[in-house]
């Protein structure tokens, strides 16, 4: 037996425009359905939307956009 492999890609298309203590970013992906989850830096996700720390200097925050495997 032969299974294929998964040929669905997550694709994180969020804006990559820096923001500002008090903004928030909407986060956009493809399929739709994945979940997000904050790889480093700070800050929360609730639902598709990023709202960043507290901080007192320029930080860098990578999200990553994931979705479940294709069960085919």
């Amino acid at each position: 037996t032969v299974t294929p492999v998964c040929n669905v890609v997550a694709d994180n298309t969020t804006s990559t425009a820096d923001i500002t203590e008090g903004q928030t970013k909407s986060l956009t992906g493809a399929p739709t359905g994945g979940t997000w989850s904050i790889v480093s830096g700070g800050g929360n996700i609730n639902g598709t939307t990023y709202t960043p720390a507290d901080i007192n200097t320029d930080t860098t925050v990578v999200i990553r956009y994931s979705i479940a495997a294709d069960g085919d």
